[in-house]
């Protein structure tokens, strides 16, 4: 199991990759910054803001790997425009 090191929100000057989704996100975008340990390993990653809603519902021992929440993530911002 790993261990949360930071989960801030920051407002990038350089486009990122979503973690989430793996859509490129162009910059200035706020995402959320996250680390975390595992396994004797440290890693970082970025979320969109859609990504990081998506994962602030789900339980704290659910996975997700790069480009899992895709199809979730796209399909909540077509409703969010609807």
């Amino acid at each position: 199991m790993s261990t949360i090191l930071r989960h801030k929100y920051v407002t990038t000057r350089t486009p990122h990759i979503c973690f989430g989704c793996g859509r490129n996100i162009l910059s200035p975008a706020r995402m959320a910054s996250m680390a975390y340990a595992d396994g004797g390993t440290v890693m970082s990653y970025y979320l969109c803001k859609t990504c990081d809603a998506i994962t602030s519902r789900m339980d704290s021992g659910d996975e997700f790997n790069f480009g899992e929440l895709r199809e979730e993530a796209l399909e909540m911002e077509s409703e969010t425009r609807q």
